[in-house]
């Protein structure tokens, strides 16, 4: 096993959610009620279209049989 840490970078916001998934969380904080749909759609409209950043550390483990 080979585990290592990645620097996740964004300032793409499309990019940021095809790996961070920010519709499919919004969605499902939606659905759970922590958000309204107003909220949930507020939220996603600003990230689209105001100044976007994010950062996250990811974790990569490997294993060879």
């Amino acid at each position: 096993m080979s585990p290592r840490a990645i620097r996740a970078v964004f300032d793409d916001v499309e990019a940021a959610d095809r790996v961070l998934g920010l519709h499919r969380v919004t969605a499902r904080a939606v659905a759970a009620n922590h958000l309204t749909e107003g909220e949930g759609g507020r939220w996603l409209h600003h990230l689209a279209n105001e100044r976007f950043f994010a950062a996250a550390a990811l974790f990569v483990v490997t294993a060879v049989a």
